[in-house]
Order: structure tokens, then C-alpha cells, then sequence
């Protein structure tokens, strides 16, 4: 047996490593409902968006999210969501985007 397969992983105790689904088809239980478009900030050259949304996933209170989505919203890249607190918090460590570039190159 490969040492280097999932099978073997798991028989050595770690439980094979689980890929993400990233598309409604790869994962029936996997749910998410854009409830408030807010903006795009950026668009590549395939059609694809980052955007900050509401999204809620799973049925769970909705938080604040950025990532890269497909033309139908069907398909989407790995991102970052944010409770209210800690978009509050993020807005308030970034409010002055100036000062925060600046003292990035100092």
C-alpha cells in the first residue's frame, strides 16, 4: 500500500484530508443564499467577480463576505467572511487607507 494515499492515512490513525466543495453540485449539504449584493471591487478577464456580499451559509446568521464568484453565482473561490463585529472592527483598523499604505512602505 502507498504510505502516501489516503487510505493509508487513515488506517494509520489520521483521517484522510477532505476537499472542499466549492459548487453546489459537489456538495448537496452545502447552502448558501446571497441575501444583499453590496458591491463589486474587482472583475477578471473570465467574467469572475470579487464582491462583497451578505451571504448566509448553511442557514446561519448572515455575515459580511468577499470572494470571487462565476457569472450565476454558482461557482466561487476561497474568501473571507466577517461577523458585524469584526467587519466593525476592520473598518476601524483600515478606516484610513492612505496613512495605511504609507506606513507600509516606511
Amino acid at each position: 500500500m502507498d504510505p502516501a494515499s489516503p487510505t493509508a492515512a487513515y488506517i494509520c490513525g489520521v483521517p484522510p484530508r477532505r476537499r472542499e466543495a466549492t459548487t453546489m453540485e459537489e456538495n448537496k449539504e452545502f447552502r448558501f443564499s446571497i441575501l444583499r449584493h453590496i458591491g463589486v471591487l474587482a472583475e477578471g478577464t473570465k467574467g469572475w467577480k470579487k464582491e462583497v456580499n451578505l451571504v448566509s451559509w448553511n442557514d446561519r446568521p448572515a455575515k459580511l463576505d468577499i470572494r470571487e464568484w462565476d457569472e450565476q453565482h454558482v461557482k466561487m473561490s476561497k474568501g473571507v467572511t466577517f461577523s458585524a463585529e469584526e467587519a466593525a472592527l476592520l473598518r476601524e483598523l483600515i478606516d484610513d487607507p492612505e496613512a495605511l499604505f504609507s506606513a507600509a512602505h516606511a
